[in-house]
């Protein structure tokens, strides 16, 4: 996959045209049948270096299943301030799901318009709260929980945004070990106990677990938790410092907040 603004300049301010070329790496082959995943063919993840912005766009033209032609994607984003920004392409093809990252500098003209004071999309007086152990270690599946309130009450009125009641994207503070999750449902856990049945409770390697993940992503998607309790399993690859930014959509509108949890040597 390659990225492409054409003879644009990454500035701050105005839109941003972007195009992503896939490619079949052993044939050449532009690739144009993308299966979708969560009611998109990509989903595009958005930070910079100091972890304190977030986006979670797409590619244009999706609802109305506009044809895609010789492997090329086009997105459109506008950024708020200069800085270095890492971005993250999650795609699935052939039961397969793929990251691309691609890091982009982006700068400010004299006569760009002012940056904007906010860098995560406002909770709208909603209250986020990650419950998790008081030690993490690498390797070894977490069980998270998200509680949502506002003004002191539970919040029980989410909605299914993209597929699923809540959205996640990781990085580790040096912009790698990146992970999208979502809600830890029933269907999943019965998806991995069989795994694990057949395999006479074996650890689940992560060839079957990304198959349990796709089947998931391209299925039909449900309203199992609509709060305040979503729960989250995750694994951290390595030690360090985690961010992750995690959406989730009362009556329907997304909104994002940003916990850090440290992982153990």
């Amino acid at each position: 996959m390659t990225l492409s603004t054409g003879d644009a300049e990454w500035v701050t301010g105005s839109p941003i045209d972007i195009t992503f070329k896939l490619l079949d790496s052993r044939t050449g082959n532009p690739i144009n049948t993308l299966q979708t995943a969560h009611e998109r063919l990509m989903h595009i993840f958005i930070t910079d270096e100091r972890l304190e912005y977030f986006a979670h766009v797409h590619i244009l033209g999706e609802e109305g299943n506009e044809e895609i032609v010789e492997g090329e994607y086009f997105a459109r984003h506008t950024f708020n301030k200069p800085g270095s920004y890492r971005l993250v392409v999650e795609f699935v093809h052939l039961n397969r799901i793929w990251h691309k990252s691609f890091s982009l500098p982006v700068v400010t003209r004299s006569d760009s318009p002012k940056d904007i004071d906010r860098e995560i999309p406002k909770r709208r007086g909603y209250q986020l709260k990650l419950d998790s152990p008081d030690k993490i270690y690498p390797g070894l599946e977490v069980e998270l929980n998200l509680s949502i309130e506002r003004e002191g009450l539970p919040v029980s009125d989410l909605q299914i945004f993209l597929g699923s009641e809540l959205h996640g994207a990781v990085w580790r503070d040096d912009l790698q070990d990146f992970g999208h999750l979502h809600s830890f449902t029933p269907k999943m856990e019965n998806l991995l106990s069989q795994i694990s049945g057949r395999e006479g409770n074996r650890r689940i390697s992560p060839s079957q677990l990304q198959a349990a993940l796709v089947e998931l992503m391209c299925g039909k998607s449900e309203l199992v938790f609509p709060g305040p309790i979503v729960p989250l399993r995750y694994t951290f690859p390595n030690h360090g410092t985690y961010h992750l930014f995690l959406q989730v959509a009362p009556k329907g509108v997304p909104i994002t907040d940003k916990f850090t949890l440290e992982v153990s040597r």
